[in-house]
């Protein structure tokens, strides 16, 4: 019974037809007709060149949505902060334009966060193709973006910063992750978390986190704060497993235990963690085995309600071999419940294109609570018949 699949039609609390597929390791697969999913293709006008590019979103207060994506302009060497906007929750979006650009510079992975009525916007400022001198810059702004300040410095180590990848607040702190490559070592990628108590005054750098059975090292940090107010950090590796890592801190990322690896499967590709406003965490990434960058599908969100303790998995965009779903933003829930998010879509040769994925979160909830009551359902009912 190791490879079973049980299939039935329901309706959830909404009375919209269903249907759950209960395999090993808790996994469902469901297409976007579920209501879960809005995948929409394509919807930057500028395509994206290179494929760290990544599409983030930021909801301001008068609940615009603002996407914004790296685009190279000459290829591999030079690009732009685009952005473009949603007046309707996402379902709809303006002409995209500069946000940001540098001449000659490389600019690229940004990423957003949002403080009451403070919208910022991240970017690493790459100077020269040897990731020697990069740059974490910022701009924000207070009127739902009518007005931009910067951009500014926000952080630069010794000219080694790879980039940014997203800040949550923990406390008084806010936490930044990081990722850089090694000088000595060259491809090979240390992360850390910087801190500060403002976003916009000095940032103290945490301990590295290094995975030594990954040839490339611990890159593209992912962090959330866990129940116990300890940060959990999740890491893409290039270790023949083809599992994620994780790691925790609790002091906030001044110090890290050994990373561990764990049992989610991922080939060596970027994911997210995320805890959403109810308190719940959300993973996302591609979920398969592969000690390599192929293949990246299908992309899959995860529930827990235990600090992924244990899991629950979506399947929920799927491709073929010529069409590698690749880096994503940082997650953003909406005020609505909604979870928004940008991602490269690379469809057999560049440029990439920017898709976006918007997420029903209560729906999400909901299916895998159908799930658990289907489930003792059909235990009661296999062992009445084992009694018989």
């Amino acid at each position: 019974m190791n490879d079973y699949v049980l299939g039935m039609i329901m309706k959830d609390r909404e009375d919209n037809p269903i249907m759950i597929a209960s395999k090993r390791r808790n996994t469902l697969s469901l297409s976007d007709d579920f209501g879960i999913i809005e995948y929409q293709r394509s919807i930057g006008q500028e395509t994206i060149y290179y494929y760290n590019y990544v599409g983030s979103c930021v909801e301001m207060p008068n609940r615009d949505i603002w996407l914004f994506w790296g685009h190279d302009s000459e290829g591999d060497t030079a690009g732009d902060i685009y952005r473009k906007i949603s007046r309707d929750g996402g379902k709809n979006w303006g002409n995209s334009s500069i946000f940001a650009h540098v001449s000659g510079h490389r600019l690229w992975q940004p990423y957003t966060f949002r403080e009451k009525s403070t919208a910022y916007v991240f970017w690493t400022d790459t100077v020269d193709s040897t990731y020697r001198n990069n740059i974490i810059k910022y701009e924000k702004t207070t009127d739902s973006g009518s007005s931009w300040e910067g951009p500014y410095t926000t952080y630069q180590n010794d000219g080694c910063v790879a980039a940014g990848m997203e800040i949550i607040k923990h406390r008084s702190l806010y936490l930044m992750s990081v990722y850089y490559q090694d000088v000595v070592t060259p491809r090979h990628f240390k992360s850390y978390v910087v801190r500060s108590t403002s976003l916009e005054s000095r940032w103290t750098k945490g301990a590295d986190v290094n995975v030594t059975a990954s040839g490339e090292g611990a890159k593209e940090p992912s962090i959330c704060v866990l129940s116990d107010d300890r940060i959990m950090m999740d890491i893409r590796v290039d270790v023949a497993s083809g599992h994620r890592y994780k790691a925790y801190s609790s002091d906030d990322g001044a110090s890290w235990i050994t990373p561990t690896e764990t049992d989610v499967d991922s080939p060596d590709a970027m994911g997210r963690i995320f805890r959403c406003s109810d308190g719940g965490l959300v993973r996302l990434w591609s979920n398969c085995s592969s000690p390599n960058q192929s293949h990246r599908y299908p992309y899959a969100i995860a529930y827990s309600k235990d600090d992924f303790a244990t899991q629950k998995t979506i399947n929920i965009v799927t491709e073929t071999a010529s069409n590698q779903l690749s880096n994503m933003g940082n997650l953003c829930q909406l005020v609505n419940g909604k979870i928004i998010v940008g991602h490269n879509h690379y469809e057999g040769s560049t440029p990439d294109k920017l898709d976006l994925i918007i997420i029903d979160y209560e729906k999400l909830k909901n299916i895998f609570s159908v799930q658990r009551r289907l489930t003792r359902a059909l235990g009661r009912l296999l062992f009445k018949a084992h009694k018989n």
